[in-house]
């Protein structure tokens, strides 16, 4: 038990297992959408209609939900490389991985499965706890706040 609170640990607090997380996360998404594409609808039959005159709309929620984990992959590299404080580097990481993980399920469920207008306001929950994030983000990195800047004559 103690090796999986440990490995679960490694993946929610350090940056490599965040990284590792979001990449993975990103190569899912893909790998299960790659069996909606044209020569593996052939192969795979998936109960799934997909009406010609919506396609706009899916590509827009594809590409939030593969684009929103990048962004927070971008995150965590710069939590890591600019100092913040550690209080505030913890409360992005905690508000960006969850949002990520909602636009992609609620984003991809909502395309793809049925409108059902739920997993919509799942994804846009997902996106207001990513832009928060992006703004706790902004506050930290503030030039006039930052700990190591010399104040002007």
């Amino acid at each position: 038990m103690k090796s999986i609170l440990k490995r679960l640990d490694y993946l929610t607090q350090s940056t490599r297992g965040l990284l590792l997380m979001a990449t993975a996360w990103d190569a899912l998404i893909i790998a299960l959408l790659g069996m909606l594409s044209g020569p593996m609808k052939q192969i795979i039959t998936l109960p799934i209609t997909l009406v010609e005159a919506e396609r706009v709309g899916r590509i827009i929620m594809l590409y939030h939900s593969l684009a929103i984990p990048f962004v927070a992959a971008i995150t965590y590299l710069i939590l890591d490389m600019v100092p913040t404080s550690e209080d505030l580097a913890r409360a992005i990481r905690r508000v960006i991985t969850p949002g990520y993980m909602l636009v992609s399920i609620g984003g991809l469920t909502f395309a793809y499965l049925g409108h059902n207008w739920i997993f919509h306001g799942i994804f846009l929950l997902g996106q207001s706890l990513v832009f928060y994030a992006g703004v706790l983000l902004a506050v930290g990195l503030w030039p006039w706040r930052h700990p190591n800047t010399e104040s002007s004559p």
